[in-house]
């Protein structure tokens, strides 16, 4: 797909063919078709990039996926969504978690991954080279699980003619300033909005430096009752005399 004047292109037997012109609009692109990076130590080149959506409660949420091709590794994809980014690498059908594709929970790898939507993603816009004729308006279910920093998710796509493809993707989730890193953007990338869907929680470790001073006050605490009670034994703390008759009389 062109960037440049939006023609669909075919490449496949070997010659350079139209196919048609798309009508869409232009979308900001944080990473250039053709750029290079070395990201977590893998020499990567951005190929292509995706835009697609989902509609929720009669909201629609946008994310720009970016086809990263490896020498090594076949390809991968950096998909961004409202600032937060993270790097998806497809499983191989013999590695895919195994059960019900309803299942409310998995556990892959040891790791337990509960269930966190299901929605149906609609291609809006693409630009650049990709390994399938992708067509504007191509739809594809997709169910994910979630363990932060990484999710799972199974995405269904079913054709014109009958049948359905399934893919399993990994995603690990990634700062921006990992990405920035990685391709030297010479500008900060936009800082997130809201909360990723797997993005670990920035408070977890002080939350646990909290609690184990909280538990060592407690214990500190436990202590001092404890020795307060075996040296004051014998002591009077408090001491009064209580007509209960008269008590009950001045009730009534």
């Amino acid at each position: 797909a062109c960037p440049n004047c939006n023609a669909l292109l075919d490449c496949s037997g070997g010659k350079l063919a139209f196919l048609k012109s798309l009508k869409q609009p232009q979308d900001p692109m944080a990473l250039a078709l053709g750029q290079e990076g070395l990201l977590q130590g893998r020499k990567v080149v951005c190929a292509g990039f995706m835009v697609r959506s989902c509609t929720v409660e009669g909201v629609d949420y946008p994310w720009g996926e970016y086809l990263l091709l490896t020498p090594d590794h076949g390809f991968l994809w950096l998909v961004e969504s409202e600032g937060h980014w993270s790097l998806a690498e497809p499983l191989p059908a013999g590695e895919a978690p195994q059960g019900q594709a309803d299942a409310r929970s998995y556990t892959w790898r040891g790791q337990g991954y509960r269930r966190f939507q299901d929605v149906t993603a609609v291609v809006r816009g693409v630009w650049g080279e990709f390994y399938w004729k992708v067509e504007l308006g191509e739809k594809a279910e997709i169910a994910e699980w979630v363990a932060p920093p990484r999710s799972l998710s199974l995405e269904v796509q079913r054709h014109k003619g009958g049948g359905a493809e399934a893919n399993w993707t990994l995603s690990t989730y990634l700062e921006p300033g990992e990405v920035q890193a990685a391709f030297r953007l010479p500008q900060p990338l936009r800082a997130p909005a809201n909360v990723g869907a797997f993005q670990p929680n920035p408070h977890k470790a002080r939350l646990s430096t909290v609690g184990t001073w909280m538990a060592l006050a407690l214990l500190a605490l436990l202590g001092l009752v404890m020795v307060q009670s075996l040296t004051h034994r014998g002591e009077v703390v408090w001491s009064k005399q209580v007509d209960l008759v008269e008590a009950f009389r001045s009730l009534h």
